[in-house]
């Protein structure tokens, strides 16, 4: 979910910056690109490994046999931040456009 948000937010960045004549079209290109590859990269895989740990395991002893679940348990604030990769979901719309081109 945390993904789809942040897809809406750079989006309407990019909308955004287009209106205000700060980017051409391509910037609409660029957010698809930039937003697919997040997906493949960062949020198919935790997708994918969290419908396995559910479906292949012992739900029951999952959260004392999971390494993964072990580390959300004992992280403190600072690792539950790299735990939930927020970090590596957003995309900064001026940022492409600046090394990227995107200009009018």
């Amino acid at each position: 979910m945390t993904g789809g948000l942040l897809d809406a937010a750079a989006l309407g960045d990019a909308l955004v910056l287009l209106h205000q004549g700060k980017a051409s079209q391509d910037i609409l290109s660029k957010y698809a690109e930039s937003r697919r590859q997040i997906f493949l990269d960062v949020v198919n895989p935790i997708t994918t490994a969290n419908k396995r740990r559910m479906h292949e395991s012992n739900i029951d002893t999952l959260g004392d046999t999971d390494p993964f679940l072990q580390s959300i348990r004992t992280a403190d604030a600072e690792g539950h931040q790299k735990i939930r990769g927020h970090a590596k979901l957003a995309v900064k719309m001026q940022d492409l456009i600046a090394v990227g081109g995107g200009f009018e």
